[in-house]
Parts: structure tokens; sequence; C-alpha cells
């Protein structure tokens, strides 16, 4: 009969008590469940260990040498942001430029790059990419890499650094555009919004992924839409009333007063 491994994860004020099989307990198994318990993308792992030591975890050796230092007591393991940049700032410059550069093998030279220097792997390279766009990263190219099906794990990765935890739903539409330029083809962009619905529902109350999808769907197309003011002929942009009948029936996990207030904070400032 196996046995199990029982575990405490802290992350701030915040004590979660979960399990799992002595057989599984490495951090292939462990790491997942330290990153949706936390909502962290990149963190560092710590526990204190029998001498009053601060430990820090980076391997499967230390995760077993963790259980054994905590003897009878359960394993406390604390989950922290991780502040380390993952390349040097001339290494970043490099990263993106050689993502930046146009051609159609740019994305597989700059992770062919990135992976020289010691980063690989999804999650890694997922982080790589979301702090690179602080480095003039090129969002709608970076939006072309994210939405290929083939990317989709990149791209679940990327959009789990967004922390939208009480954020409305324009603000973390802003958030995400402002890193992610949506371009490409329909079903590629409505590819990317599904992750970033599925992200907002994760960090908040509400349950319906398909209301929050379609609704930052009807934002973007919104946003699209008065974007165009002024550059076409006789082109007044779409008004109030035909947003709200666009979303009749739909999006019912929001009051038609939430609705109004994203008009107005779009027709105000626009996401991107």
């Amino acid at each position: 009969m196996s046995s199990t491994i029982q575990f405490k994860i802290c992350v701030g004020d915040d004590v979660h008590r979960t399990s799992v099989p002595d057989s599984q307990f490495n951090t292939a198994t462990v790491w997942p469940i330290l990153r949706h318990t936390s909502g962290l993308a990149r963190f560092h792992v710590t526990y204190v260990d029998d001498e009053g030591d601060i430990v820090t975890v980076t391997s499967d050796d230390e995760l077993d040498e963790a259980t054994r230092a905590c003897g009878p007591r359960v394993l406390r393991l604390v989950v922290k942001p991780s502040t380390k940049a993952l390349l040097s700032a001339d290494e970043t410059n490099a990263f993106v430029t050689l993502f930046n550069n146009g051609s159609n093998g740019s994305w597989r030279n700059a992770a062919e790059y990135a992976a020289l220097k010691g980063v690989d792997g999804v999650d890694s390279l997922a982080s790589l990419l979301f702090e690179s766009c602080g480095v003039k990263l090129d969002r709608f190219a970076l939006s072309r890499v994210l939405s290929k099906e083939e990317n989709n794990n990149l791209l679940t990765a990327f959009v789990r650094h967004f922390d939208w935890r009480g954020l409305s739903l324009v603000a973390a539409l802003r958030q995400a555009i402002g890193r992610v330029g949506l371009s490409g083809e329909a079903q590629a962009i409505d590819r990317t919004i599904q992750s970033f619905a599925d992200r907002y529902c994760e960090q908040n109350t509400i349950h319906d992924k398909d209301d929050v999808h379609v609704s930052m769907y009807a934002l973007v197309m919104l946003n699209t839409d008065l974007s165009q003011r002024g550059r076409r002929a006789k082109h007044r942009g779409m008004t109030l009333e035909q947003f709200l009948n666009n979303l009749r029936g739909m999006a019912t996990s929001f009051t038609v007063d939430e609705k109004r207030q994203w008009f107005a904070d779009i027709a105000r400032h626009p996401l991107a």
C-alpha cells in the first residue's frame, strides 16, 4: 500500500494543506501544485529545517532532503514571487533583437539563443517573454507567436504571469493588450482572448468562462471600431446602444451598468 506525503503551502498569510503519493513527491508533481495554489508563474520555494535555517528548494534532491529534515513534522513550503532576472540586461536586449528581427525564423533563433544562456522549457521561455515586454519586445510579433496552436502551452504559461485579482474586466484586458498586441487571423485572436478569459476567471469570482470570453471579445471589437473614428470617412464609431445590443442575451454574469462602464472606459481611453 503506497503512502502519502502531507505538506503545507504558505503563500503570504494563506496556508493550504495537501498531499501527494510518496512515489510522486518530486518537482515535476509538486511544482505545478505550488504554481496553481500561489497563482505565481515564477516563484521561490523555501522551508525551515530542524536547525532553524531557511533553506531554498530547487531540485528533487533538495525536496527529498526537506522531508527528511522535517522529520515527523508536516513540511511547510513557503512560496514567494521570484525576483531574479532570467538573463542579464545585455542578454535580454540580444534576445529581444533576435525576436523582433521579423524573419520567419526570428522566434526560433531567439529561443535557441535563450537555451544557450540556460533558459529552456515552456515555463522559462514564457517568463522571459513576459519580462522582455518591458524591453521593447514587439507585441504584435509576440501575439503571432503565442496565438499559434502549437504554442498553446506557451500562451497558457505566459498568461499565468498576469495578476488580475480584483481588477475590472477592462483593466485586465488593458494590461493584456499592452503586452500582447492582438493580430492575425480571427481564430488566432479568439484563442488568445480565450486564454485571457481563463486567467481572469482563475483569479476572480466569476465562474462562467464563456461570459468572460464573449465580453472580452466584444470589448476588443469595440476598441477596434472606436479607433477608426476620424480615420474613415463618415465613420462615427459604435454607439453605447449598439454595444449593448451586441451583448443582449449574453454575458449575463455582468450587469448592464457594468457594460455601460466598460463602454465609457474604452471611449475615454482606448485599450492600446
